[in-house]
């Protein structure tokens, strides 16, 4: 008997409770707008506007200074660029081999197609030519080493800011 009643008593708070969440609610009224449209009295000007116009965009450039980090074939390496005039740069290059490599570099980039050209200017065994490309987004520069001396091989670097 108490089982039916529990069971009773549970049916009627489910009717309960599905009753009262399904009341409808009603939502506020929105207030009326009491703004008047006021329309435009004034004339559009109608005389010739002047049409030639100076061209003051300044010319594109790519800022290399900084310190950038990456590789040169596999070997883990960090390129200083300490001056840039213009498309000209120099700084330093450092390349961890089983001795670690510096070598003093110059270099120019072209501002319109991002062509990069670097030289170490010492004349050391491994010293070498760059030639690669600056991403758009002037935070990466990738592509070929060749070493100076004849037979030098030649691999990949990559730099990234």
């Amino acid at each position: 008997m108490k089982s039916k009643i529990k069971v009773l008593a549970v049916l009627i708070i489910a009717t309960f409770v599905i009753f009262t969440g399904c009341t409808k609610k009603e939502k506020p009224a929105e207030p009326v707008d009491t703004a008047k449209t006021v329309t435009d009295t004034v004339k559009a000007d109608s005389t010739a506007k002047d049409t030639v116009s100076a061209d003051t965009t300044k010319p594109k450039s790519i800022s290399l200074l900084g310190t950038w980090q990456g590789t040169i074939a596999n070997y883990s390496a960090t390129l200083k660029i300490t001056n840039q005039d213009g498309k000209q740069f120099s700084g330093t290059v450092v390349v961890n081999y089983r001795n670690v490599a510096t070598h003093s570099v110059f270099g120019s980039v072209d501002p319109e197609t991002g062509a990069f050209s670097m030289s170490d200017s010492d004349q050391t065994h491994s010293a070498g030519n760059y030639a690669g490309v600056v991403a758009k987004s002037g935070r990466s520069i990738t592509g070929s080493f060749t070493e100076k001396r004849a037979g030098g091989i030649t691999v990949n670097f990559s730099f990234n800011k």
